[in-house]
């Protein structure tokens, strides 16, 4: 355990080094004002550890604010209730108006000075009269697309506060909370989805088998293809601008386009994973035109050995963890050492509990193998009651299969 400080001079010179250092230091020098102002310049937040005299020193916490907002937390209801020092955090960090006292909290201008900060500091707002303030609901739009959400129901039917959106970098969440009469607003839609194409989601159903909104938002984001009608998903145009901005939007493509060559190789050439979501094997095996240089080598996970073209009865069991490792790679997911992968651990878990992730994984370890040139169509075993209980047991249980079946080409192409 770390020696407590107790002399004023060490104190001064550790805090200063290394705020963190107050930690170890006296509770007699935790409340030195000259020993907790020397700290909290370069680490506001460590106010948390002055004496409640000190937290109830102006001079104290605005240094305190202005270096960390949050610090606001920890200071005396007296200052949280002080509009200089409110200003002073919320000018730093909107989200401190979270800490303020619910008097300030409805004060239009400290409201105004957190939201031109932090549009999502509206959320904080405890009157719900600024909540239905055109101007503050306005500034918070702006600001950040998704405080939409906190404002009044007559504001989210408002046109112009919500073509304010635009301006922020989370346009497309604006979207989600508007009303649904500007949700089929064709002007309000493709405003948004040319800022951020995943808006098509909360556009309504008329509008995402709108060609020209569709091709608006799968320029600015190909993976808006997901949210398309299913008719725009079989359309070549489409689908060809949202591969070409996002290889992976191929996954949402309709069977026919996903064995389309140049809709794939399109996708492959923006994102070389996207040939997983390929439906035939002609187009997985034509290294030349659509696979990418060192495709194959690019998908050897660090430190993984095991080469898959090798599968046999020996190895079997390692094989089949390595290509779940792989796949949770490309879908993602943190590496994991195939070698200490349990039969029982649930692919559900392995995927973070992410059902798209599932579904992939499921459609995928028998697609894998193939791309990979062991198998051809192959189908994976599913457990009696849902996917959600696939587990590596499973897929082990696969490739065994595979690996001792004479007629299936792994075996056929090691003959």
């Amino acid at each position: 355990m770390a020696k407590t400080i107790t002399d004023k001079t060490e104190a001064l010179a550790a805090v200063k080094r290394e705020g963190r250092s107050l930690k170890r230091v006296s509770d007699e020098l935790k409340a030195d004002k000259e020993v907790i102002m020397a700290t909290v310049q370069n680490l506001g937040g460590i106010l948390v550890l002055a004496s409640d005299e000190l937290k109830a020193d102006k001079e104290v916490v605005m240094v305190a604010v202005k270096d960390d907002a949050s610090a606001l937390e920890h200071a005396s209801d007296e200052l949280k209730a002080d509009k200089e020092v409110v200003m002073a955090a919320v000018k730093n960090e909107g989200h401190a108006l979270q800490h303020a006292s619910d008097e300030l909290k409805a004060d239009k201008e400290v409201v105004m000075a957190a939201i031109e900060n932090n549009g999502g500091a509206l959320q904080f707002v405890e009157s719900d009269e600024l909540k239905a303030d055109k101007e503050v609901v306005m500034a918070a739009v702006k600001n950040e697309g998704y405080a939409l959400r906190y404002a009044s129901e007559e504001l989210k039917a408002d046109k112009e506060v919500v073509m304010a959106a635009p301006g922020s970098y989370t346009s497309g969440c604006a979207l989600e909370h508007a009303s649904e009469e500007l949700k089929a607003d064709k002007e309000v839609v493709m405003a948004l989805v040319q800022i951020n194409g995943g808006a098509l989601e909360h556009a309504s159903e008329e509008l995402k088998a709108d060609k020209e909104v569709v091709m608006a938002a799968v320029k600015n984001g190909g993976h808006a293809l997901e949210h398309a009608s299913d008719e725009l998903k079989a359309d070549k145009e489409v689908v060809m601008a949202a591969v070409k901005n996002n290889g992976g939007a191929l996954y949402s493509a309709s069977d026919e386009l996903k064995a389309d060559k140049e809709v794939v190789t399109a996708a492959v050439k923006n994102d070389a994973d996207a040939l997983m979501w390929a439906l035939t094997s002609e187009l997985t095996a034509d290294k030349e035109v659509v696979l990418p240089e060192n495709f194959y080598e690019d998908r050897i996970t660090s430190g993984i050995q095991l080469e898959i073209f090798h599968v046999d009865t020996e190895n079997y069991h390692l094989g089949a963890c390595t290509v779940i490792c792989l796949l949770l790679k490309h879908f993602g997911i943190e590496d994991i050492d195939p070698e200490k992968l349990q039969p029982t651990d649930l692919l559900f878990q392995l995927a973070n509990l992410d059902e798209k992730i599932l579904a992939n994984l499921n459609s995928n370890i028998p697609h894998h193998f193939n791309e990979l040139g062991t198998l051809t169509n192959p189908e994976i075993l599913e457990t009696a009651n849902s996917s959600e209980g696939l587990s590596v047991q499973n897929v082990i249980d696969y490739v065994w299969n595979v690996v001792n079946d004479p007629d299936s080409s792994y075996v056929k192409e090691k003959k």
